[in-house]
């Protein structure tokens, strides 16, 4: 996977985190939102990347039966030589309440990646034997998923839940579908809690602190190939998320946000 690819792959991941609202310990509720974030570098490679600029608009929507996510991002990279890279990315998502079942639509493009369309769909029975992933697009291919994989929202609820009374770590198989491959292995790491002085309209003071690094399911051994970070508040929003990739890392601020009203089903 080239470097700017995996920026592509991450992002991804980055808009299905933020999609979480906690209600209490025992019953975790969704808000549907609309949340805007400006990028902005936090360390370069001193070569290909010197700046960056650009946004991300991440949208959760409730489905009644399910939950359906939208997320768009434009990424633009600037290199010591006065030259530009530019990442897009369009995702569409709809995730069973239930958490057995994921439809997903990507689509990646920019001059640094090409274009490229994954598209499929995925089942986990819950609590049974472990399900599959089917793709149709780039190419017709299936995937086995272990036993309890979750899909994003289901992951980020139980990630929220366990927070809430109090676990530190935790470790679970999650697919999102954003590569042609099976499940990841993510474990989170939950800080003490925070507070801002001054948030904007809509997002509540309180926050957990939350660290998330990223494995190859098949070598959970291995160095994470990426790790994020986000400032996760009471509503579900996360205020700040931040990047890191080694030797490169970046942060998306919120600069907009509106909550959604739940339909009437």
């Amino acid at each position: 996977m080239t470097y700017f690819a995996l920026v592509a792959r991450v992002m991804l991941a980055t808009g299905t985190v933020v999609c979480v609202t906690l209600a209490s310990a025992m019953a975790q509720q969704i808000a549907g939102h609309r949340a805007v974030y400006d990028a902005s570098l936090v360390r370069g490679d001193k070569a290909r990347v010197i700046d960056i600029a650009g946004r991300m608009v991440f949208e959760l929507r409730d489905a009644c039966q399910g939950w359906d996510v939208t997320q768009r991002y434009v990424l633009k990279f600037f290199d010591n030589e006065g030259g530009a890279r530019s990442v897009e990315s369009q995702y569409q998502g709809w995730e069973d309440k239930a958490g057995g079942a994921y439809r997903f639509k990507v689509r990646n493009f920019g001059d640094s990646v090409g274009e490229k369309e994954l598209k499929g769909f995925a089942n986990v029975p819950r609590g049974g034997d472990g399900g599959n992933a089917v793709f149709s697009a780039p190419e017709a291919t299936e995937f086995a998923l272990p036993a309890n994989t979750f899909f994003p929202v289901g992951h980020n609820r139980s990630l929220v839940a366990r927070a809430a009374r109090g676990d530190k770590f935790w470790s679970a198989h999650v697919f999102d579908g954003s590569e042609l491959e099976g499940s990841s292995l993510i474990t989170a790491a939950v800080g003490a809690g925070g507070r801002l002085e001054a948030p904007m309209a809509g997002l509540p003071p309180s926050y957990w602190p939350i660290q998330l690094a990223f494995f190859k399911a098949d070598d959970p051994g291995a160095l994470p190939q990426y790790e994020m970070s986000m400032r996760q508040h009471a509503n579900g929003v996360a205020s700040v998320i931040t990047m890191d990739y080694g030797d490169f890392k970046f942060r998306m601020d919120l600069v907009g946000l509106e909550i959604l009203l739940p339909p009437s089903c």
